[in-house]
């Protein structure tokens, strides 16, 4: 084997035996190279050799031996035959590798030519190479050459040099090769000589064929050959021939190249050739070659001329004096025999009344003179005199100075409405009185034209409709023509009068307008207008007491903001660009500013009313909850899910696979949101808190979307019935879940059309419903019926709820207006209400309601929150110290899920808290003492809803000049307020979480 010198250095040691074998430079054991380990000595020893490895028995002294490290010798009595000696033909085994005379390099032979040629020496053993004679060279060796085979027999060079023509049954080619002949062959007879050329193809005559014919090296030579006639032999073809085409034989005869230069396929050249040599010469000319003939005439101004023969025609005319066009000069100008003939004479001077169409006359050779009255006419007065009708002068006015002809007569007055045309006669150029005409009167309702101004019962005052109220005030009777006033109906009360208005029968009646005109305003609706402007107002979402919508003033969607406990609206955007999608929670408020690839996520803040932007990619969704932002953004090139606190404002993604996941819905610390990963959208469940991802029952086939969410249930739209190709019409249904087992599904609605999800809250689904064939809104829980909130002919969409409250987009006035339907929620019982946080004694400072005044007694609050996963009715509850009743709640205080309400002592309570709804004590005061009260929320009937005892024995001071609230809120033991490390160290924080951030 061989070493290899890319073996790892951690194997060198190992392999160094098994590469000594064949390793001619070995190394030295000994530390250095020795002499003698180079190879065997070549002659007697002259001395002691004191380089003798240690061990090794070398009797020949040739390197090898047992023990030495070049190996042992196979004859070590003979220093030339070892492992390392080269074989030589001697008989020995001269390299120690058992075989004798192997692998050996024979000496060539002293005959290298002829049969002799390669042959080499046998080596004899002992007896060393053989001298090479007949056996080395072979059987057809010869010393003296006398076969005659054709080869060098006695290696001499020369083949055959005995008389040797042909040896017998030899053979030979013979004949040529060229042209169509062939050659033959020969064959060597008995007497050494070859015999006649059998099988050869000989010479012949040549013919056109692309063939040597002849065998003499040249194809189709014209010498050889007689050319036969084209078939024209005619004119200019005469003698023409055709020319050898080589295999295709005689071509056929065409054009110039046949018949030469002067042959015309269609004889055109006048040229006294039979050109296309058909036997007629210049079959086409008119004339020959420069003869010439007259041309013109020489009548009137006319001057005849020549014309000359050119290319057999005639050509133009030279010399000669055309026919013009004839004038008024005495001469023949048009040459046909008559003078001033078919003259367009000018028009005279005079060319109105009478005079219209007169011309002058032509005077020969002095032209076109002057018109005369004769010219004129005889009706022609050089000064008028008559009143006939006519303009005799010609100065464009009819009998100046006469009104009328004598004896005419002409209509007089109006023939419009009621009036009559009269007459008047033409006496002495004057006109006569008008007789028998009838005048205008004064326009009454009648169905005449009494003033006769072309307009029927027009200018009339109408007397005031019977009904004045609602959408009937201001309108008026109607004019009936010959019926006089009619009585007032529907087309004078307008589009929006109903004779019976009931909302309950025809909901499109619930339009806030007193329909029926008898003073009340949606009798028997359930929903009505929420919030109109001129303009479309869409995309509502309501949290609290906070309302947010899309407009378009401008020509472009804006976000608008209103506080329904003020009704006071603030624009929050006004760039050019559209916005979308608006959400509000609490005091933020989130958007998308642009469209399809320029859509970017944005967050208001209502507290420092400042706007900042969140990403900077494609983003398709945005939600916010409690202080975080979700929203979907395609940074990454997909669609991926992050989410940002406003507080710190830290964004961190959470969802960033592969898949595209789009649409997030957010409830903290859930997450809602859409995925492709399994091949179609389907819903998943994110917690925030423990990373759990959880999808829900995946469709059969179609998309899932839409998600929404709540404090306990989640929903969304599916497509699992629709068929493609899906979209907003498609068989959409709405399907719920419940946290506790996101995969368990519920179905919402399954109705045919589309029902596309809006909202979930407080235990209820509400969504926009095509099944009819136009969007209504519907709601429903898990379970029971649906409950329609919005029916009719009209478009409605988007609808959003809280608390006891669905807003949507309404068309049914015929631009989008906000509407709204309260829902019936049920009554709050025991602990489903509890007293969150409560002031009993404000700061010296504090202004705790935001009114601009600092009071003790009206800065107080108490603050309720509603801990269930349904919205609660809580109208007439009431709130008591240990005195008395201080607040009573009135009819339609309701509390959304994890909603809460403020009731402060008094004062106009100013700001936004967190958008929760706000009261005043009933009675003026809550009266909560500083040192220890006892606060009780009951219902009508008495029964104790919460308690709370502080002071005292409980060790919960109120006079602290800070808020007791509840830690963890809603469910936990009262704490000052500051101490809590989420507060921040705020003394208070009514309406919203202890960090001030809305629940």
């Amino acid at each position: 084997m061989t070493c290899r010198n890319w073996f790892f250095t951690i194997l060198a040691v190992s392999l160094l035996s098994a590469c000594a074998d064949g390793n001619t430079n070995p190394p030295p054991e000994d530390g250095g190279p020795d002499a003698r380990d180079a190879g065997a000595d070549t002659g007697a020893d002259t001395g002691t050799d004191t380089g003798t490895d240690a061990g090794c028995v070398d009797n020949d002294d040739d390197g090898y031996g047992a023990g030495c490290a070049l190996g042992p010798d196979c004859a070590d009595d003979n220093n030339m035959v070892n492992p390392g000696a080269s074989e030589t033909c001697n008989g020995l085994d001269d390299d120690c590798n058992d075989m004798v005379d192997d692998a050996l390099i024979a000496p060539v032979c002293e005959l290298t030519e002829g049969v002799c040629a390669g042959a080499v020496s046998i080596c004899n053993g002992a007896d060393g190479w053989s001298v090479c004679g007949a056996t080395e060279y072979g059987a057809d060796y010869e010393a003296t050459e006398t076969a005659c085979d054709t080869l060098d027999n006695d290696c001499d060079g020369s083949t055959d040099e005995a008389d040797c023509p042909c040896a017998a049954g030899d053979t030979q080619p013979c004949g040529l090769d060229v042209g169509v002949c062939m050659p033959g062959t020969q064959t060597c007879g008995a007497d050494g000589t070859f015999g006649t050329c059998e099988g050869s193809v000989t010479p012949m005559g040549e013919s056109c064929n692309g063939l040597d014919d002849n065998c003499d090296g040249t194809v189709d030579e014209a010498a050889g050959l007689t050319t036969p006639d084209c078939p024209l032999q005619m004119g200019v073809c005469l003698g023409a021939k055709r020319e050898c085409a080589g295999s295709a034989g005689w071509g056929a005869c065409a054009g110039g190249a046949s018949y030469g230069a002067d042959y015309e396929e269609v004889e055109t050249s006048c040229d006294g050739l039979d050109n296309d040599c058909d036997g007629i010469v210049d079959e086409t000319c008119e004339c020959l070659e420069g003869d010439t003939q007259p041309c013109g005439t020489d009548q009137g101004i006319c001057v005849a001329g020549l014309q000359t023969c050119s290319g057999g025609a005639w050509g133009a005319c030279v010399g000669e004096t055309a026919a013009g066009t004839e004038s008024c000069d005495g001469l023949d100008n048009d040459c046909d025999g008559t003078v001033d003939e078919g003259l367009v004479a000018p028009d005279c001077t005079l060319t109105v009344g009478v005079c219209a169409g007169s011309t002058q006359p032509c005077d020969g050779a002095l032209g076109f003179k002057a018109c005369t009255a004769t010219d004129y006419g005889s009706s022609y007065q050089a000064t008028e005199s008559m009143c006939d009708g006519v303009d005799n002068d010609c100065n464009g006015v009819i009998d100046e100075g006469c009104a009328c002809v004598d004896g005419t007569t002409q209509p007089c007055g109006s023939a419009v409405g009621t009036c009559e045309r009269g007459i008047q006669t033409c006496a002495t150029g004057a006109w006569g009185a008008c007789t028998g005409a009838v005048g205008p009167g004064t326009e009454t309702c009648n169905g005449l034209d009494d003033d006769c101004n072309g307009t029927t019962d027009d200018n009339l005052t109408a007397p005031s409709c019977g009904l004045v109220d609602g959408v009937c005030s201001g309108a008026s009777k109607r004019c009936g023509a010959a019926a006089g006033w009619l009585d007032c109906a529907a087309p004078e009360y307008g589009p929006s009068y109903t004779a019976v208005e009931d909302g309950s029968v025809d909901e499109l009646l619930c339009d806030g307008l007193d329909n029926d005109c008898d003073g009340t305003t949606d009798e028997n609706c359930s929903s009505g207008p929420f919030y109109t402007q001129p303009q479309d107002l869409i995309q509502p979402w309501l949290y609290g007491e906070h309302l947010v919508f899309l407009a378009n003033p401008d020509g472009n969607w804006d976000v608008f903001f209103v506080d329904l406990r003020t009704g006071s609206l603030k624009r929050l955007t006004t760039t050019p660009g559209d916005e979308d999608s608006p959400q509000v929670h609490g005091d933020l408020v989130v958007f998308l500013r642009g469209t399809g690839a320029a859509a970017r996520a944005y967050v208001y803040n209502l507290t420092t009313d400042s706007e900042t932007a969140l990403t900077t990619s494609t983003t398709t969704g945005v939600r916010v909850n409690r202080g975080w932002v979700t929203y979907a953004d395609t940074r990454a090139g997909n669609s991926n899910i992050y989410v940002y606190e406003v507080a710190t404002a830290t964004e961190t993604p959470v969802l960033t696979s592969a898949a595209e996941e789009t649409a997030p819905d957010l409830r903290m610390p859930r997450l809602a949101y859409v995925t492709d990963a399994s091949g179609t959208r389907t819903i998943h469940m994110l917690d925030l808190a423990t990373s759990t991802d959880t999808a829900v029952t995946a469709s059969a086939s179609g998309d899932q979307t839409v998600p929404r969410m709540d404090s306990t249930l989640f929903g969304w739209s599916d497509a699992r019935a629709a068929t493609a190709p899906i979209d907003s019409l498609s068989d959409w249904n709405v399907y719920g879940a419940n946290y506790t087992d996101v995969t368990v599904e519920t179905a919402i609605v399954t109705a045919t059309g589309s029902q596309i999800l809006g909202d979930v809250n407080g235990g209820l689904f509400a969504w926009s419903d095509h099944r009819d064939g136009n969007w209504d809104i519907a709601l429903r829980g898990m379970a029971g019926t649906e409950l329609f909130t919005a029916r009719n002919a009209a478009a409605q969409l988007g609808p959003t709820i809280h608390a006891n409250m669905v807003v949507w987009a309404d068309n049914r006035l015929g631009t989008f207006d906000l509407y709204a339907s309260s829902i019936t929620r049920p009554p709050a019982g025991v602990g489903d209400v509890r007293i969150n946080e409560f002031l009993a004694d404000p700061g010296p400072t504090a202004d705790v309601n935001g009114d601009g005044t600092v009071s003790s007694s009206q800065d107080e609050f108490i603050e309720l929150r509603n801990i269930t996963n349904v919205g609660l009715d809580i109208s007439g509850f009431t709130l008591s110290d240990t005195v008395r009743v201080r607040h009573t709640f009135p009819a339609g205080t309701v509390l959304g899920t994890g909603d809460v309400i403020v009731v402060f002592g008094g004062g106009t309570p100013t700001g936004l808290f967190g958008g929760s709804a706000l009261q005043t004590a009933s009675t003026g005061t809550l009266g909560l003492n500083n040192g220890g009260d006892t606060i009780t929320l009951a219902d009508g009937t008495g029964t104790m809803i919460d308690s709370v005892v502080y002071g005292g024995a409980t060790g919960l001071n109120g006079g602290n000049n800070e808020s007791l609230v509840r830690v963890p809120e809603s469910t936990g033991a009262f704490v000052l307020h500051s101490t809590d490390p989420l507060s921040g160290g705020a003394a208070q924080s009514p309406g919203t979480a202890r960090n001030g951030i809305a629940f």
